[in-house]
Parts: C-alpha cells; sequence; structure tokens
C-alpha cells in the first residue's frame, strides 16, 4: 500500500515548509489497528451526508501509541478518499471535513480499541 510521505522543516526565519513524496506503508514500523477478528478495524462517521469509513495505522513512540488515521479505504466515496493524505492543503472545507475525521473518527477509533487515554491531543495547528 502506498500513500503520501509529508516531511517538514521549519526555515531559520522560523517558518514551516512542507514536502510530500510516496512511501509504501508497508516499509515504515507501522501496523494497522486491528479488531478482534486480526481484521483491519475501521470506524465510521458521517460527512457531508455521507458515510465515510477510517481505518488507523499504529506506532509506538518510545512509550506512547501514536494513531494515524486514514480515509483511502475502497468503497468510501472517491471526493473523500483523499482526505488524509496530505495536511494543510486544499480550502476551508477540506480542512473542516479534516477535523471531524481527527475529533469524530480519532474518539472512535480509541473507543473501538478499548483505549481510555489519560490525555487525548486532537491537534492539528489553525492557518487562519
Amino acid at each position: 500500500m502506498e500513500t503520501v510521505l509529508f516531511q517538514q522543516r521549519v526555515d531559520a526565519q522560523g517558518w514551516q515548509h512542507e514536502s510530500y513524496g510516496h512511501v509504501n506503508l508497508e516499509l515504515l514500523p507501522l501496523r494497522r489497528a486491528l479488531g478482534a477478528s486480526d481484521q483491519p478495524l475501521t470506524v465510521e462517521l458521517p460527512i457531508d451526508g455521507q458515510s465515510l469509513r477510517v481505518g488507523a495505522w499504529r506506532a509506538q513512540v518510545g512509550r506512547a501509541t501514536l494513531l494515524l488515521l486514514y480515509s483511502d479505504l475502497e468503497g468510501n466515496p472517491p471526493g473523500l478518499r483523499p482526505l488524509t493524505a496530505q495536511l494543510y492543503g486544499g480550502d476551508l472545507v477540506t480542512r473542516l471535513r479534516q477535523e471531524l475525521i481527527l475529533g469524530i473518527g480519532g474518539v472512535r477509533m480509541l473507543e473501538a480499541l478499548g483505549i481510555h487515554p489519560g490525555v487525548l491531543h486532537l491537534g492539528q495547528s489553525v492557518p487562519w
């Protein structure tokens, strides 16, 4: 499975610069979040009157588990599939849809995985 890789750097003046490239997710230290039947776990949420399924990749970062949500799933509406492929891009509607995935989808994914965090960070920087 190939996806877009996001990298960022901060220049000497403190401005963030993003770059994107393609990467095979199977080569990264990630594993899919699995459900009870050892199948990739997905949760559903409504966006624009449509149903969107969202999956997650898990990464261990020290003692913390990082969940990376993705919407590029077969069966999802074509216009909604790429929503998690790129941050900081698109218009305000795209940004709002991403926030819905992060907020509603993120909480639903945590519940589905039986994770009850003491602290929950659902942040993206707001460009306006």
